[in-house]
C-alpha cells in the first residue's frame, strides 16, 4: 500500500474513533437519548423483587422482557410508572422518580392474590387471637354452660375444649393471651375474683386451670399481663397491689398501676389528678422517666429498647436508650402496630394512617378517609400494610412506589392478623351482611 494511500486510511480511523469514542463513553456511564426531551440524558436503574417471583415489569406502558426478580437498566430520569402484575393476583401500578446514577430499590413487593373470603367462624360472640396467629380462642355459649375452646387457624375443624364456665355470658368475659401464648387469663367482667388463668401448649388442652381468688387472699379488682413478662400478672386487690405467678405465692408491691418490665428493670405508672408518671428503676424503686397527660394508660408490646403506652384514643412511644428525651411519639390514635423488624411503627386515629420509621424520626402520612377505618396490620415481610377502612379491606405498599391496592369489601373489622409467613391473613368483620372470621388467600 502506497504511503499516501496508508495515510488517509490511518486518519480515516483516528477521525473515526473520535467520533466512536466519545458516544461510547457516554453509552457505558449510562447516557441514553430521551424521546422525551429529545437529548442525551443519565440514566437510572430500579431494583424489583416480589413475593411471589415470576412477576412481568411493566415500564411507562411498555412490556419489558423481565420477569422479578430483575434489574431494569438505563431507565431515564424523571417520574416513572411501573406496573407489576402476575396471573392470579392483583396486579400494582406504581409512580416514582428514576434519579440519574441511581437504583430505585423496589424490594419484597408483595402481590396480592385475587381472593373471595372464606368464611371460618359465623358470626361469633367473642374470638382472641393468639400474638403468633396461629391458634385463637373461641367462646360459645349454650345453656347454662360458656364454653372455652382452642381452634387451630388453618385447619378449624381441629379444636380443643379446654374449659366449661358457669352462667356467663360471652359479652361478659375477657380473654387475653400470655405474651408467650402459653397461657391464657379469662377474666368475668362482672366478677373478676372468678379469674381462670389456664395454660394451653399448642396441643394439649388445659393442663393447669386454677381460679385466682383461691392463690389470693382478698378478692379481685382487676387483673393484667405484665408488658414484657410472659407469665406473670398484676392483680389489684382492695387491700392493694400483687405480682402474681401460678404455683408461687402472691408478692405484695405498693403501686396500683399496670406494669412493664425490662430484664430485672421494671416500670410502673403513677397517676394523679394533674399527670401520669412513667417511673424507671430496678426493682420497684423507681426514677421518673416521663410525665404526660392524666389517663388511664397501659402498657403495650414494645421493641425492648422502647415503651408503648395507650389509653384506646392517644399514643405514646419511649425511648429507653435516651435519658433526656425519652419521649419519642405522642399523638392520637386509636389502633398501631410494630412493623415486624420493630422499627417502625404504623398508627391512626381512623382518620389519618401514619407510619413512623423509628432509626430515622421520619413520619410518612400513608392514608387520609373521610369514613373511620377500623383495624390494621402488617405483612410479616414488613414491606405492606393492610388497613381496614370503612366499607373495605386495602393493602398500601411501603416502597418508594407506595402502590394502593383494594383486596375486598368489608365492613366493621375489629381484627386482621397474618400467618407467620404470610399465605394467608384472618379479619373479624361483616362481608356480605355476615359476621364472622373470614380468611383471605395471599399467595
Amino acid at each position: 500500500m502506497e504511503k499516501h494511500a496508508r495515510s488517509i486510511l490511518f486518519w480515516s480511523f483516528f477521525f473515526v474513533f473520535l467520533l466512536i469514542a466519545p458516544l461510547v463513553i457516554l453509552y457505558t456511564s449510562g447516557y441514553r437519548y430521551n424521546p422525551a426531551t429529545k437529548r442525551l440524558a443519565q440514566t437510572g436503574g430500579i431494583s424489583v423483587t416480589s413475593i411471589p417471583r415470576g412477576a412481568a415489569l411493566t415500564l411507562n406502558g411498555k412490556r419489558t422482557k423481565y420477569l422479578s426478580p430483575a434489574l431494569l437498566r438505563f431507565v431515564p430520569p424523571g417520574a416513572a410508572t411501573l406496573r407489576i402484575s402476575k396471573e392470579e393476583f392483583l396486579p400494582l401500578d406504581m409512580r416514582f422518580p428514576v434519579v440519574r446514577r441511581q437504583t430505585a430499590l423496589l424490594e419484597d413487593i408483595v402481590l396480592w392474590r385475587r381472593s373471595v373470603p372464606t368464611p371460618l367462624e359465623q358470626d361469633p360472640t367473642l374470638l382472641t387471637p393468639n400474638h403468633r396467629g396461629t391458634t385463637y380462642a373461641l367462646a360459645v355459649t349454650s345453656g347454662n354452660w360458656t364454653e372455652v375452646w382452642m381452634v387451630d387457624f388453618r385447619d378449624p375443624k381441629k379444636r380443643l375444649l379446654i374449659t366449661r364456665l358457669p352462667s356467663l355470658a360471652t359479652g361478659r368475659l375477657i380473654i387475653e393471651w400470655s405474651p408467650d401464648d402459653e397461657w391464657i387469663l379469662l377474666v368475668p367482667k362482672d366478677r373478676p375474683a372468678d379469674s381462670l388463668f389456664v395454660r394451653f401448649d399448642g396441643t394439649q388442652p388445659a393442663r393447669t386451670a386454677e381460679t385466682i381468688s383461691k392463690a389470693l387472699t382478698s378478692p379481685l379488682s382487676s387483673i393484667t399481663w405484665i408488658e414484657g413478662d410472659p407469665h406473670r400478672l398484676l392483680a389489684t386487690t382492695k387491700n392493694g397491689s400483687l405480682l402474681w405467678e401460678p404455683g408461687r405465692a402472691a408478692e405484695n408491691i405498693p403501686v396500683e398501676a399496670v406494669l412493664a418490665k425490662r430484664g430485672e428493670r421494671i416500670y410502673t405508672l403513677a397517676t394523679d389528678k394533674n399527670r401520669t408518671v412513667v417511673m424507671e428503676g430496678y426493682g420497684l424503686e423507681g426514677m421518673p422517666l416521663a410525665s404526660l397527660p392524666p389517663s388511664s394508660y397501659r402498657f403495650a408490646e414494645s421493641p425492648e429498647t422502647y415503651l408503648t403506652l395507650s389509653d384506646k384514643t392517644s399514643l405514646v412511644v419511649l425511648s429507653l436508650a435516651s435519658k433526656e428525651n425519652s419521649l419519642v411519639l405522642k399523638t392520637d390514635a386509636t389502633m398501631f402496630a410494630w412493623s415486624p423488624d420493630k422499627k417502625s411503627i404504623a398508627y391512626s386515629n381512623g382518620y389519618t394512617t401514619a407510619l413512623l420509621h423509628l432509626p430515622s424520626g421520619k413520619t410518612t402520612i400513608l392514608s387520609h378517609t373521610s369514613d373511620p377505618s377500623t383495624a390494621l396490620a402488617w405483612h410479616p415481610k414488613g414491606t405492606a400494610l393492610v388497613i381496614a377502612e370503612a366499607k373495605e379491606l386495602v393493602a398500601y405498599d411501603l416502597s418508594v412506589g407506595r402502590a394502593v391496592t383494594p383486596l375486598t369489601a368489608a365492613r366493621g373489622v375489629s381484627t386482621i392478623i397474618f400467618e407467620k409467613d404470610g399465605e394467608a391473613f384472618w379479619f373479624l368483620g361483616n362481608v356480605n351482611e355476615a359476621n364472622g372470621l373470614y380468611q383471605i388467600r395471599v399467595r
